[in-house]
């Protein structure tokens, strides 16, 4: 075999034993952008132009809001709103604690209408149920005894003035005058018989009934403004932390810190390999200095133009919390996706020059 062939061999097998290497080789992928970090879950409550208030909590990990409540200023209400003193920026909160309480002119006058109508009602079907007292029963006496006397004396006047008709000593229309007279009298006296019948004995059933309905109306419109009451409870629906704010029509926020969104615009010839990941770790730069083990949560299909590169936004879930971590910080990630192989580089290298 000659020199030249030895070598010729040589290469070969050194060419061969380099391609079995590469392609048994493993090479780290990395992706390497700017990113935001965001809490998992914010509040915000805020103002309107309209003076409508809101009440918003934002689910940044699904993408949309979660709860949304309007409160609305109606035509010539006037309300305050009250901010506890202790409340600050930085300061720590947990679900359920109240910040806060709006006060309504028109619903506290509404309810304190209510309650007075309510102790009337009450006390109204207390003396019917007991009947009136001693001394509307002598006044209901007094007025069916006078009943009583008219009605004899027009019924005197009524007699004698039949026996004049009858010798037609009278004319007959003041005979029927008279005889009129006496109908009314009569009328009269059986409603004061009768409400002195209810004053002794007690009011009927369907007076009862009609008066607990009324004392039961009133109890359901109180139980319906003490539930507007307590809605005028400012309550923070998550725990976390009150951030500040640089809008006039944010009055308050709070941002959930027991977990973190990262949002990174990764190209669009990398995010079809990213999106083949099911975890990996992110190395956060700067402020923050942390690893990450990181899943990706939202594979949105929109691409956007950032600095002259066609981008996809990702959503990333970061499995541990950043003490004291401001939320909307800006950092540099890299994302340490899985290792690949040559013949996996080549490819994706090959298909990225196509493309």
């Amino acid at each position: 075999m000659t020199k030249r062939n030895t070598r010729n061999l040589i290469a070969i097998v050194a060419l061969i034993v380099l391609l079995v290497v590469l392609f048994s080789f493993k090479f780290p992928y990395k992706i390497e952008e700017w990113g935001k970090i965001v809490p998992t879950k914010e509040w915000v409550f805020s103002k309107g132009t309209d003076d409508r208030l809101t009440e918003m909590l934002y689910d940044n990990e699904r993408g949309v809001p979660q709860e949304l409540k309007v409160r609305l200023v109606e035509r010539g209400d006037i309300m305050t709103l009250s901010i506890h003193e202790s409340i600050r920026s930085g300061y720590a909160l947990d679900a359920g604690d109240t910040i806060g309480i709006i006060y309504s002119s028109e619903i506290e006058k509404n309810f304190t209408d209510l309650q007075g109508d309510l102790a009337i009602a009450r006390l109204d079907l207390q003396n019917l149920l007991e009947g009136a007292k001693s001394s509307v029963i002598f006044t209901n006496e007094q007025e069916f005894n006078f009943a009583q006397k008219e009605v004899e004396e027009q019924r005197r006047i009524v007699s004698r003035l039949r026996k004049l008709y009858e010798e037609e000593l009278t004319s007959k229309e003041k005979y029927e005058v008279e005889l009129g007279r006496l109908r009314l009298a009569e009328i009269q006296m059986t409603i004061a018989e009768s409400k002195l019948v209810t004053a002794k004995t007690g009011a009927k059933d369907s007076r009862i009934a009609l008066a607990r309905s009324q004392i039961v109306s009133l109890e359901n419109k109180i139980a319906t403004l003490e539930r507007q009451l307590d809605l005028m409870k400012i309550t923070t629906p998550i725990s976390g932390r009150v951030t500040r704010m640089f809008s006039n029509n944010t009055l308050i926020a709070i941002a959930d810190t027991s977990s973190h969104i990262l949002f990174m615009p990764i190209p669009l010839d990398d995010y079809q390999y990213l999106a083949q990941e099911e975890t990996f770790t992110v190395e956060v730069g700067g402020y923050v200095k942390t690893t990450f083990n990181g899943e990706l949560i939202d594979k949105q299909q929109s691409v956007k133009q950032m600095n002259g590169k066609q981008v996809m936004m990702a959503g990333i879930r970061l499995d541990k919390n950043i003490a004291n971590i401001k939320p909307g910080i800006m950092a540099k990630c890299v994302i340490n996706c899985r290792s690949i192989t040559f013949w996996e580089l080549l490819q994706r290298f090959l298909k990225t020059s196509v493309e």
